[in-house]
């Protein structure tokens, strides 16, 4: 009898041992255990948040298209008007700012050289602010912290961002070549017009979410991707200030801004630098993740420089605390402006 009294004890702690494991199990997968839970769910969430933002991007660049090849149908009506364009801009400075003037003596070369630039830049600084808002930005607020403490993957917000910042790339893209070849422009030029500008978008989507992870604010993390994007910019600009005529110089390879200027929309037209973009889009991001995997939340790769031991009489003031929290910003728009 005493045998059998002591077992039910241990019987019953067993089945409430087991009933507790059984918990503690369904709990781990609920608060996403996996490290992707979630990311339908966090797409969801960026693409309400954001539509409006991405929306406005997509309509004011899309409607610089039209507007740009009406202007320079009415100033360049006939084809020698667009030959003597052609010479003219034929000319290092042009080359500088704009890119190689191919196809010069075509409405379709003539719109790349008035617009590409423009509208490659202007997208690439929509990527830069999409995915640093809902990347680092989120983090440093606690809203991300807050959000993995529930159901949500450890990659599930970054991949989203990503994915859905991608996706705003694309569709870019497609809106601006859609554009341009309703403007009696051919079809496939404006085709690789648009890929060029998604392909660009698509890098640097990757290039922004690795600099997410090496700072700890967003203020770094844009401030290193626009560094790098005007080192891009640069590369570019000396290589097709060097190069021989409309042939690209070897150089240009070494900048992002170059391989989507080398698909050539409206003259030779070739489409394997789009393949480039997407693996430097595609790197990146995995890179990105890998680097998630192994840091703290919250903190990030490069050491955060410690601040001044005491403030200057300007930083005490409020204009100078002003521009000293603005400094970068404006330092950038004042050397960019030229």
């Amino acid at each position: 009898m005493s045998h059998v009294a002591a077992s039910r004890p241990t019987r019953r702690h067993a089945g409430r041992a087991d009933r507790r494991e059984r918990e503690r199990s369904e709990l781990r997968g609920r608060r996403g255990s996996h490290a992707f839970t979630g990311f339908w769910t966090m797409c969801r969430f960026f693409l309400r948040r954001n539509w409006v933002r991405m929306l406005v991007w997509i309509i004011v660049l899309t409607a610089l298209v039209p507007a740009t090849n009406a202007s320079q149908r009415e100033a360049f009506p006939t084809e020698q008007s667009r030959e003597e364009y052609a010479q003219i801009a034929n000319t290092p400075a042009i080359a500088s700012m704009t890119g190689l003037p191919y196809a010069a003596d075509t409405y379709g070369g003539i719109l790349v050289i008035k617009l590409w630039m423009t509208i490659a830049i202007a997208a690439v600084f929509a990527v830069i602010f999409l995915v640093t808002r809902n990347g680092r930005a989120d983090e440093e607020a606690g809203r991300t912290e807050l959000l993995r403490a529930g159901v949500l993957g450890r990659h599930a917000a970054t991949l989203a961002n990503v994915t859905v910042v991608s996706a705003f790339g694309v569709v870019l893209g497609g809106a601006i070549g859609t554009a341009a070849a309703a403007c009696d422009l051919d079809i496939g030029g404006s085709v690789v017009l648009g890929g060029g500008i998604a392909g660009l978008a698509l890098a640097f989507v990757g290039i922004t979410a690795l600099c997410g992870q090496l700072t700890l604010t967003p203020r770094g993390a844009n401030t290193i991707a626009a560094l790098v994007l005007a080192a891009a910019y640069l590369v570019r600009a000396i290589a097709d200030v060097e190069a021989d005529g409309s042939e690209p110089h070897p150089l240009s390879w070494a900048s992002p801004i170059g391989w989507a200027q080398n698909m050539r929309p409206y003259g030779d037209e070739s489409w394997w630098p789009f393949a480039l973009l997407v693996g430097l889009g595609v790197g990146g991001c995995c890179v990105a993740l890998a680097v998630e995997a192994r840091r703290d939340l919250g903190a990030g790769v490069l050491p955060q420089r410690p601040g001044a031991p005491w403030a200057s009489a300007l930083l005490v003031t409020p204009i100078g605390l002003v521009l000293r929290l603005e400094r970068s910003a404006l330092i950038g728009w004042s050397s960019g402006s030229p």
